[in-house]
């Protein structure tokens, strides 16, 4: 689906129909949950702290 095709999707849809769908997505995807709960309260610190560890792990993995 093109970007144009779906901004005339949700053109077309009311308000309700798009609080429930962007619920939807909350609840099933967790990426749009990590967004959303940045967004309302960005919690910098945190974030930065677990993509440094990410990074670690992937460079620097431990050996078992």
């Amino acid at each position: 689906m093109s970007k144009r095709d779906l901004k005339k999707y949700l053109g077309e849809l009311n308000k309700t129909q798009l609080e429930e769908q962007i619920l939807e997505l909350y609840e099933k995807f967790s990426p749009v949950k990590t967004y959303y709960d940045f967004v309302f309260n960005p919690k910098e610190d945190k974030l930065l702290q677990e993509c440094k560890v990410k990074i670690s792990q992937e460079y620097f993995p431990i050996k078992k």
